[in-house]
């Protein structure tokens, strides 16, 4: 890495645009068969805080995905042809961005115009209301989205980030055997969100990541999240580095970046990262949920705090998209686990357990995992576990 020019800044300044500007030629295309009321760009790039490294050659890598909200006047999807075709345009102007020297991932997520005047509190419908961009289309359209404070976002929405993060952390190790250039990033990622996550659990959330350290910092102390101060302290630390490397990535030095990737470097940060995420969750579980030993902690017997409507219903809903993807599905085994918790927080249970067992070097529970797993699965090795968590996630959280 260098000291970044003014050159240089602005070439940065460029490379989004002209990445801004080849979506919304693709999502024009689109337009000639779809009713396409907005193009929508959100996550940190909406934040204006996108992290782009240049290499020495002048590629300019984006780290990180580019997402955007793809607004639709009437539901198409679920449809395998529309996915299908809007996968095939975030695709090309990937292709056609390489031409160009920048490499990055653009993810399309379509949502009808109503999806905005329903919008519920949480972190992601908050930054969307604060920070998103309405790139192509209606100007006014998050105005649609009722008003709400940070105050309103529950705190379990924090609990739900951080272990999103961990099946984030389970793709990457599935990944492993064709490591990709910013597999490390993901790790970065990781104490970002677990910064994030804490904050939101307390009730102290901040919208960027500039404003966390300091407020990570006082709510670790005054909650005793991590509870070896040494320990806090390494990770206030590796915070404030990876903070300053996702604002500026072209000008800062981060341990965990730095120096040509190897895979034995990769575990050491990777279990490092996973002893920190175990004592923020096991405290996230206990300060949310109740859950006091190891069993209550996998199976995040939480259902007490939530209202038994609620529950009912995402049982309702999981078996719902079951039946409609083709899934195998039991009813039987529904009304089994339902006691135990939501579809969402079984899958978050099995991932949580998959992942620390990894991370610390212990045989993977087999028999665990498949008790957790909403939908009915027969495992017979730790790869099998890892294509079956990671696509419920996919099926059932990711996709909800």
């Amino acid at each position: 890495m260098h000291e970044v020019s003014a050159l240089e800044r602005q070439n940065l300044t460029e490379t989004i645009d002209e990445i801004i500007d080849e979506c919304i030629r693709s999502v024009e295309e689109l337009s000639r068969h779809y009713s396409i009321v907005a193009l929508i760009l959100t996550g940190s790039f909406a934040r204006d805080e996108g992290s782009i490294l240049l290499d020495d050659s002048g590629v300019a890598h984006v780290l990180g995905d580019i997402e955007f909200f793809l607004v639709l006047n009437h539901r198409v999807y679920p449809n395998i042809a529309f996915n299908t075709m809007l996968n095939n345009a975030a695709a090309a102007v990937e292709e056609r961005l390489k031409h160009k020297q920048i490499i990055c991932k653009i993810e399309f997520s379509p949502v009808v115009r109503q999806y905005f005047r329903r919008i519920k509190p949480n972190i992601f419908n908050y930054e969307l209301q604060r920070h998103g961009k309405v790139v192509l289309g209606m100007p006014a359209i998050l105005a649609e989205i009722p008003p709400f404070s940070p105050e309103s976002i529950p705190a379990v929405d924090g609990f739900y980030l951080l272990c999103n993060r961990i099946v984030e952390q389970l793709i990457v190790v599935k990944s492993l055997s064709q490591p990709f250039s910013d597999i490390r990033y993901q790790i970065l990622k990781l104490y970002l969100d677990m910064a994030g996550s804490c904050l939101v659990v307390s009730g102290r959330y901040a919208p960027t990541y500039a404003e966390r350290v300091g407020l990570c910092a006082e709510v670790m102390a005054s909650e005793n999240i991590i509870i070896a101060a040494d320990r806090r302290q390494s990770f206030l630390e590796i915070l404030k580095a990876a903070t300053e490397y996702k604002l500026n990535p072209n000008t800062t030095e981060c341990p965990l970046m730095s120096g040509p990737y190897s895979p034995k470097m990769f575990w050491k940060q990777f279990k490092e990262a996973a002893a920190f995420c175990k004592e923020i969750w096991l405290w996230e579980i206990q300060y949310l949920f109740g859950a006091s030993d190891k069993n209550d902690s996998w199976t995040v017997s939480a259902n007490h705090r939530f209202p038994v409507r609620f529950v009912v219903r995402e049982w309702l809903k999981f078996l719902l998209m079951a039946h409609r993807a083709g899934q195998e599905y039991s009813v039987w085994r529904a009304i089994r686990m339902i006691a135990k918790g939501t579809p969402r927080t079984m899958i978050y249970a099995a991932a949580a357990n998959l992942y620390f067992s990894l991370a610390e070097g212990q045989k993977v529970d087999l028999g665990a995992i498949e008790q957790l797993l909403p939908i009915p699965c027969r495992l017979d090795s730790e790869e099998q576990a890892l294509d079956a968590v990671i696509a419920a996630w996919n099926n059932f959280v990711r996709s909800a």
